[in-house]
């Protein structure tokens, strides 16, 4: 087995084997950049030649041909983010939307989405995207020099997704600052720290404030969560987790090596190590496949599934039963058996035809009244909307969200430009949001719900400062009254005659207990058309529920693009 690390400024390459329960590293390659990949990812051209020279190198090294080989990429390469699993969008919806979401700049080369979700709830997706040419020319550069592509996926999925560890976060210093990637509850999270005092400041992070202190096992109640390191910690940011499972993880630990050459990048060589004890490419996203979702089974991690030898041994004991041997039919016995029922079946619908042609009842005789006559009544299949009984109750949970989303909106409206977000994301569940101004625009102020992380970077050679903020959404909000306001049918009629630029996707209707909802994407590229559609959605009623608002944009160079995702509440 071959193993790659690709990182921002090394590529590291080693080939093992195993013997018994013993891994022997055998080969090792390591090649120096001149200069880092990530300026250049956009670059299809130059990014080939760099990594198609230097896997040339390696294979002078290390002879490539014949072996298959695994994978790992640095995470400030890729992209990462997380969608929560909505209930009323099936698994391609879910993907059309990250899709749009991530290449809704065509000016920019596409990227290939690999999605993960962890077994068996689901609670959100994590999505990672990869610059698609990035992908497909490894692979055909790596079959060129005759090995075999397995694996490709993110270090964090290698760390991660390596042991028999449920649940765990890794922390570690890159180019971009700490950052933190974590499994808890089912479900993927990441985001940016800084260290002040001894302390942890969560910069930005996808996880809500009630799972921030688990993630990073900062809570007294905590169940020692372990938290893994990968030689990035200083002394006094190894004080901050002092009293949980903190794991150093070291450079060809638990590995047997012939020849090593001396000054192997630390990091790199740590995840190699891994790679070569990981069972990640089993399971993992693998950007060598072709992009979609992976069903990751922490089942098997979260619940005893009973082994063979359990079954074996439930069964002991219990009496056994033989069989009769029947006498074997012989040849010619088959085939008369087989006329026979021809036979009979041959007349049977003969008759029944002949009955029907005479407006007879198919039974010529009653079994208990001489009154009573059998007969076939044949009626229109009934359409999924006649099989769903719409209740006359409404889902007043998504109704209250569907307003505080419609509200926060407004509010960021009324109270900041827009030409000024990087990002803008409003879920039922969060705000996250990436501000870039003078003046800080306060928006605790006025956003509903509790601020679960802010933290700011300051340009060098302008006065902007960068802001990120990330606020849940109040839980258990009081019960609205009923709105009476427009129908899915005056929201269409209203978007048509008010926006030309705009675009609609539809989606499968999702029918669930008593109601049926048909989502709905509204895709507009100004801030006219952000402020129009906002105000039409204000304007709705109750049957026009509000789910999530995402908005991109570069403030150097100010062109918002924003999607509406609603869904229609028993549309007609």
């Amino acid at each position: 087995m071959i193993g790659l690390v690709i990182s921002n400024k090394n590529l590291l390459c080693a080939q093992w084997t195993r013997v018994a329960d013993k891994i022997v590293l055998s080969n090792v390659a390591n090649v120096k950049l001149d200069n880092p990949l990530f300026p250049i990812l956009s670059d299809e051209k130059e990014l080939n030649k760099v990594l198609s020279n230097h896997l040339k190198d390696i294979n002078d090294s290390i002879s490539l041909a014949g072996d298959e080989i695994t994978i790992s990429i640095d995470d400030d390469l890729l992209t990462h983010g997380v969608i929560n699993n909505e209930i009323d969008l099936s698994r391609e919806d879910h993907l059309d939307f990250i899709n749009w979401k991530v290449n809704s700049d065509k000016s920019q080369p596409k990227k290939s989405i690999y999605c993960q979700s962890y077994l068996p709830d689901e609670p959100n997706l994590h999505y990672v995207t990869i610059p698609t040419h990035l992908a497909i020319n490894l692979k055909l550069t790596l079959s060129g020099l005759g090995c075999q592509p397995l694996w490709m996926g993110p270090i964090s999925s290698t760390i991660l997704d390596w042991g028999d560890l449920p649940e765990s976060t890794w922390v570690h210093k890159s180019d971009k600052g700490f950052h933190f990637f974590g499994l808890i509850h089912q479900q993927f999270h990441f985001g940016y720290l800084a260290f002040s005092k001894g302390n942890i400041v969560v910069k930005n992070s996808t996880a809500k404030s009630d799972q921030l202190s688990n993630i990073l096992s900062l809570s007294t109640n905590s169940n020692k969560r372990p938290i893994i390191s990968t030689g990035s910690l200083t002394p006094k940011m190894k004080k901050v987790w002092k009293n949980n499972s903190l794991m150093e993880l070291k450079p060809f630990e638990g590995i047997d090596y012939e020849d090593i050459p001396n000054n192997l990048p630390s990091f790199e060589s740590i995840i190699l190590s891994v790679m070569a004890k990981s069972k990640s490419h089993v399971h993992s996203m693998n950007f060598f496949n072709e992009p979609g979702i992976t069903d990751f089974p922490l089942i098997d991690k979260y619940y005893d599934v009973p082994s063979d030898d359990n079954v074996k041994n439930a069964t002991k004991g219990k009496r056994t039963i033989s069989k009769i041997k029947k006498p074997v039919k012989t040849e010619s016995n088959n085939v008369l058996y087989y006329l026979l029922m021809i036979g009979i079946l041959f007349l049977g619908m003969n008759y029944l035809k002949y009955r029907s042609d005479i407006n007879n009842p198919i039974w010529p005789f009653n079994f208990i009244n001489t009154d009573i006559i059998f007969k076939v009544d044949r009626s229109s299949p009934k359409t999924v909307e006649q099989l769903v009984k719409k209740s006359n109750t409404l889902p007043q949970e998504l109704i209250n969200k569907s307003f505080l989303i419609s509200k926060a909106l407004n509010d960021i409206l009324l109270n900041s430009d827009i030409n000024k977000y990087s990002t803008l994301t409003i879920t039922k569940n969060f705000i996250s949001l990436e501000y870039r101004s003078i003046v800080d625009p306060e928006f605790g102020k006025y956003l509903p719900g509790d601020l679960v992380s802010y933290s700011e970077e300051k340009e060098t050679e302008s006065s902007n400062i960068t802001r990120y903020y990330s606020f849940d959404m109040p839980k258990g909000s009081a019960i609205l009254n009923a709105r009476t306001g427009l129908t899915p049918e005056d929201v269409i009629a209203q978007l048509d005659s008010s926006l030309t630029g705009y675009s609609l996707k539809y989606f499968d209707q999702i029918y669930k207990d008593t109601h049926i909802f048909e989502p709905l994407l509204i895709r507009v590229k100004s801030i006219d058309e952000i402020t129009t559609v906002s105000r039409i959605l204000n304007e709705a009623g109750n049957r026009v529920l509000f789910r999530k608002f995402v908005l991109f944009n570069n403030p150097s160079d100010p062109n918002p693009k924003a999607g509406y995702y609603i869904s229609f509440l028993n549309p007609k």
